[in-house]
């Protein structure tokens, strides 16, 4: 089985938190044990050890795989406060199953009749505590951004930063006539849904939503590799087919699939912190000026996707998709044209139906 490498990383997570967990729950167990017995030791170490892994073997999987999962789609889309306590509640019932579970194995000779009254209930709430804060700067970082929040914290941006960068830029088509037809909060309703659905697959390829604006989306990823270049490009075609997949569900609540417009170009960017009381991650330079340009210039090549040849040369695409060139476009600023090309599926095999949302 070939795992995905936003999957990769989640077992990293997964196992650094374990690790983590453990060695709370090592230096809780000595605490209590001191608080009770007045001494340290290896075996309430040991036990507390113990414990710290078989409840956050039990709590971090459902943290980094089952809450990102299908099933937890509404949960997602819910409010921040109604989606951290649903949250809490879950974790709130794995500690419990936990805590009685690592009990029985370790001390069994202590009925729950003897230990509920002081223990569990303390014990409980230490956990509970703890998973709270992780679940509720999960939550933020979600809100915020993972990237954005990371760096902020770490003060990568607080002077500005040279970087390579690809900009994809997506519009959704015809949004005037969209509000004509569905009214201010229907269009919002469209807007958020499609979004929403679009950051599955920016998530899947390892992307980051840079921002909204409007009816549109700014999506980054750093310059790597030239496979690790492709995956914009994979982003764009799994959009496609996240929407073809859901097009029944659009039809039926707005009565049409929503279509969109795309432009992808990459190279050097200034990053940097602006703001004071709210602060966000500012991307200057060309760059982003001219992926914008090339998503603006989709109507009047008549097609749905353009990139650029200066980001193309980075790439390699191999047999799975057809390169077609589309001429040269002028833009400001830029003593040369650019060459512009666009994209369609040759190799079936990522299970992308075609380049037309259906």
């Amino acid at each position: 089985m070939k795992f995905s490498r936003r999957t990769l990383q989640k077992f990293k997570y997964l196992v650094i938190l374990l690790i983590a967990s453990i060695a709370v729950g090592a230096v809780y167990g000595n605490i209590i044990h001191f608080l009770n017995q007045g001494s340290y030791g290896l075996v309430p170490s040991g036990r507390g050890a113990v414990r710290g892994l078989i409840i956050g073997a039990l709590v971090w999987p459902f943290i980094l795989f089952f809450h990102d999962s299908a099933l937890f789609i509404r949960l997602r889309r819910a409010p921040f406060m109604v989606a951290f306590l649903v949250n809490v509640t879950f974790a709130t019932l794995l500690i419990i199953v936990g805590i009685i579970w690592s009990h029985h194995l370790i001390r069994p000779e202590f009925t729950l009749r003897v230990w509920f009254p002081g223990g569990f209930l303390r014990d409980c709430a230490f956990a509970l505590t703890i998973t709270s804060i992780f679940y509720f700067f999960t939550l933020a970082r979600r809100l915020i951004g993972g990237r954005v929040f990371g760096n902020v914290i770490l003060g990568r941006y607080h002077r500005p930063v040279l970087e390579e960068r690809i900009f994809l830029f997506l519009d959704i088509e015809g949004s005037t006539s969209i509000a004509r037809k569905l009214g201010d909060v229907g269009t919002h309703d469209l807007i958020s849904r499609f979004f929403f659905d679009v950051d599955q697959s920016v998530h899947a390829f390892g992307g980051e939503t840079h921002r909204y604006i409007g009816d549109e989306v700014v999506i980054t990823w750093p310059v790597s590799t030239p496979m690790g270049n492709a995956r914009c490009v994979e982003c764009y075609f799994n959009i496609l087919d996240n929407v073809n997949d859901q097009a029944d569900e659009y039809r039926a609540q707005f009565g049409f699939v929503p279509s969109f417009r795309v432009g992808i170009h990459g190279g050097p960017v200034v990053a940097g912190e602006c703001g004071d009381r709210k602060q966000e991650i500012v991307y200057f330079g060309d760059t982003v000026n001219t992926a914008a340009r090339l998503q603006q210039a989709c109507r009047d090549k008549d097609t749905e996707l353009l990139i650029s040849k200066e980001l193309l040369d980075l790439m390699s695409l191999g047999d799975t998709y057809s390169v077609q060139p589309l001429g040269k476009l002028g833009l400001r600023g830029r003593d040369t044209e650019l060459d512009i090309f666009t994209l369609e599926i040759m190799n079936n095999e990522l299970g992308i139906r075609n380049k037309k949302v259906l």
